[in-house]
């Protein structure tokens, strides 16, 4: 997704996001359902993800995404879907029409009913027709009706039980529950009974990166919102107030997830 979506997504401010429970048979697979107006979406962005499978699908079946990191360009058409995040990566989208809909999904239902690999998805946004199977209608129709018709489809996939080991879900609600705060691997160890090496794979096996990542990742997307939302007086508040180490600290994080430092990512908004 576009990485500006990313301050409406953990915000209970009223926005212009209508966001949908799914239906019940859908709860092991789907976590919520966004519809998105495109006049919230920058034509040119950084294209990020928190580590949530996700599927969008485009108002306009001719609707065209253009990723481009260094001088390699890939197109998708009409929709997509993404996972874990994309290093130094920038998106075009093209004529997307009213409004984008967006399936948050649950990990490890999603790649059990998939068969997708994590570790693909860390590298690669995909067609829904080539992952699913699911094509885009090719008319105008209704965001509601838009919703319903995905939700029919992906009511008739095969999801398999997939829950998550015990473990993993409470190293997640650790890493959530302290975002401005530095866990020590052997914290973790420590808190879950449980040797890092098995930790670390049980992890990557769900989410595609390692819980040292998870945590950088989610502490970088809490600080762009902290900024983008003027929530900190400075860059200097902003590092402190996430668990950054210094405000330099911060530059070299912003910098290997996009490309750029805080303040130039945050003028190209």
């Amino acid at each position: 997704m576009p990485l500006s979506l990313f301050k409406y997504l953990q915000t209970d401010r009223q926005t212009a996001i209508a966001r949908l429970a799914p239906r019940a048979a859908l709860g092991q697979l789907v976590g919520e359902i966004l519809i998105v107006p495109a006049s919230l979406i920058p034509a040119h962005s950084a294209f990020f993800s928190d580590g949530c499978p996700t599927l969008v699908l485009t108002a306009n079946a001719q609707s065209r995404l253009v990723l481009q990191r260094a001088n390699k360009t890939v197109v998708l058409q009409g929709g997509w879907i993404g996972s874990s995040y994309f290093e130094n990566l920038s998106l075009q989208l093209e004529q997307p029409g009213d409004f984008l809909i967006v399936f948050r999904f649950q990990p490890a239902s999603f790649f059990a009913a998939t068969g997708l690999q994590p570790a693909y998805l860390r590298q690669h946004a995909v067609l829904p027709t080539d992952v699913i199977g699911l094509f885009h209608p090719g008319q105008a129709l209704p965001a509601l009706q838009h919703v319903k018709r995905t939700e029919d489809f992906l009511e008739a996939l095969p999801v398999k039980e997939a829950a998550l080991p015990p473990s993993i879900n409470q190293v997640i609600q650790a890493l959530d529950a302290t975002p401005g705060k530095p866990l020590r691997l052997a914290d973790l160890q420590r808190r879950h009974a449980t040797g890092y090496k098995k930790l670390e794979r049980d992890f990557a096996r769900i989410t595609g990166m390692a819980p040292k990542e998870y945590l950088s990742l989610q502490r970088f997307l809490r600080t762009y919102q902290c900024l983008a939302q003027g929530q900190a007086a400075g860059m200097t508040a902003a590092a402190a107030m996430n668990g950054y180490c210094d405000q330099s600290h911060m530059i070299r994080e912003f910098k290997k997830f996009t490309g750029t430092a805080p303040k130039a990512l945050l003028a190209r908004r």
